[in-house]
Order: C-alpha cells, then structure tokens, then sequence
C-alpha cells in the first residue's frame, strides 16, 4: 500500500492546485470575481505544476524543467498584470530552451538520474513540441516518467509484465496529450489530477480467471491537455 501512495510534497501541491482553482471560480461564480479577471490567473497552472515538479524530482533534469515552468508561469502572471512586456507570443521559445536544458542534464548527470530509478525495466521520456508511439514488451516492468508540452505520447503496455505487484508511472502532458493501454489484468489506479484538461481512466476492471492481477499506478497533470489509460 505505502507505494501505491504519493510523497508529502506531491500530495500538497496537488492539495493547492485544486484548492486555489476551486477558490477562484468559487469567487468568480458570486460575483467577487468575474470571468475576465480570473483567466488573467491561467500561468498559475504553470508555476504551480513547476514548483510540484521542483519538490518531486528524483534527478536534476525534473528540477531544471520544474523550475523553467515556474519562471515561465512568473513571467506570464506578471505580463498579464502589465509589469512584463512580454507573453506567451515572445516566450514560447522559452519551452524549447527548459526541454533542451533537461535533455542535456539527463546526458551529463546519467548517476543521479540512475540511483533514483526503480531497479529493473523502465519507461522514460520527453516530449517538447513532439511526441512518440512506443510499443513495450518489457516482463520487468515497473514503471517510469513520461512528460509532454506541446507534443504527445502513445504508449502500447499490453505485452509488457510488472516485475512484482506494482508499477508506477509518473504521466504529465501539457498543452499535450498521453494515452497509455495496459494489458486487462492490470488494476489502475489513477491518481493523476486535470486542470483546465482530463486525467481519465477508461479500463474496465476484470481480470481474466486465473491471472493475478497486478497494480498499475498512474500519476501526474493534464493541463490544457489530457491523459487517457485504457486496456
């Protein structure tokens, strides 16, 4: 059970992210704000997720990703606001730039990626202003990290096995989108959270007779996106 579950850090971003999106439309749905208003406040999606990412990372790549989205979503909050000249038109290039910073880190600082992996077969990847369809036939799955902006990822699990009872994936998209299909004798459990996109599990849970069922765990954000798991 202890590693179907999300650190404390994970759990409390995810806690503001959803308190301050229920608070803001809250206030906007009776008249404290109005709807025009409220979406100047749309890059706090970006620094919110970027400071999640921040205290979630396992390696030096997810932080330097983490902490370009929450300059990335300063920059935008405060050109909105009229204190920064320039927006998402001027500054989307800043998202090639964190994707490419990651890609290097991941290169030169392959140790520290490694010693925080889960031992066995993994499944990792990112996906700036592009995307993959990747089969897996891995019978030493146990899981990895996916993370797309502006692109996508299409990833085939059903001929891959779980070493052991539980795997965990880690699935981000945004302004993007994943689907992920598992084989039907995974049990998913999707604690994956959307916003202003969907997080959504479509499987049907029955394993066939005879197989023990395994435990899939499906962690991360759509935002602006979506991220889909079916068998």
């Amino acid at each position: 059970m202890t590693s179907c579950r999300r650190g404390p850090q994970g759990g409390i971003i995810t806690g503001l992210i959803i308190v301050t999106v229920g608070v803001v439309l809250l206030l906007a749905q009776i008249g404290f704000l109005n709807m025009h208003a409220v979406w100047r406040f749309w890059p706090l999606a970006f620094v919110l997720v970027g400071i999640g990412k921040i205290f979630d990372a396992t390696a030096v790549s997810q932080r330097i990703w983490g902490s370009m989205l929450a300059i990335i979503g300063f920059l935008l909050l405060a050109h909105y606001f009229g204190h920064f000249r320039y927006g998402i038109d001027q500054l989307w290039p800043l998202f090639v730039i964190a994707g490419g910073l990651a890609m290097l880190f991941q290169v030169y600082f392959p140790g520290v990626r490694a010693t925080n992996l889960p031992p066995g077969g993994s499944l990792n990847g990112l996906y700036v202003f592009g995307g993959t369809e990747r089969n897996v036939a891995d019978r030493n799955f146990t899981g990895g990290r996916l993370f797309a902006c502006f692109g996508g990822y299409d990833i085939d699990l059903r001929q891959a096995e779980i070493a052991g009872d539980t795997a965990v994936l880690e699935a981000t998209a945004i302004f993007g989108g994943g689907e992920i299909k598992v084989p039907p004798h995974w049990n998913v459990v999707s604690e994956g959270v959307g916003i202003f996109g969907g997080y959504q599990d479509s499987t049907r849970h029955a394993a066939p007779a005879g197989v023990a069922p395994k435990t899939f765990v499906v962690r991360g954000a759509a935002v602006f996106g979506g991220v889909e798991i079916k068998n």
